[in-house]
């Protein structure tokens, strides 16, 4: 009697481990293919315009450079645009894809972003601020349109929607350019 059921519990273990192994390679295969749906494209920097001014007047040829830096992994990168003959200017909304489950790490982010101006030989400081979240617009809670006046000092602009936060630079916030 020992004997048989010694034998039964051999072939239980034996068929659970294989079941148990044969559910680990069903997940991972699954897992490699569904990482392409578990993916989250997530704004770094919402999309930016507005116009370059020196005492009221356009300025054109002028370049902007942005900067922005991810704390949670500690990555930065940087672009540039030029003014057009009426001052304008416009970046894209920077974007940057994660994936599930790594995006769990970094769910409240501390993203720096800075624009600055050069403008005669000075790097002048349009826009200073921390996104800490990653939705589109979020920065000011509208679409970021401003107008950067070069011969102003850098000071504290408040965000309206945003209380106690602020965004350092030459540069006022409006609705439309």
């Amino acid at each position: 009697m020992f004997h048989y059921i010694s034998r039964k519990i051999g072939a239980f273990v034996f068929v659970s481990v294989h079941v148990i192994f044969m559910l680990f390679l069903f997940i991972s295969f699954k897992a490699i293919h569904l990482k392409h749906y578990l993916k989250l494209k997530l704004c770094i920097f919402s999309e930016v315009e507005g116009i370059v001014l020196n005492n009221g007047v356009p300025v054109a040829g002028v370049e902007l450079e942005r900067n922005w830096d991810l704390c949670c992994d500690g990555s930065s990168n940087t672009d540039s645009t030029i003014t057009d003959e009426r001052g304008h200017f416009h970046f894209q909304k920077v974007t940057r894809l994660f994936y599930i489950p790594n995006i769990l790490n970094d769910l409240t982010p501390s993203i720096g972003q800075d624009v600055f101006i050069h403008y005669r030989g000075k790097k002048i400081e349009a826009w200073r601020s921390t996104k800490s979240d990653y939705a589109t617009n979020s920065e000011l809670g509208k679409p970021i349109r401003l107008i950067c006046h070069v011969e102003k000092e850098p000071v504290f602009n408040d965000i309206a929607s945003r209380p106690g936060s602020a965004v350092f630079g030459v540069c006022e916030f409006v609705d439309k350019i």
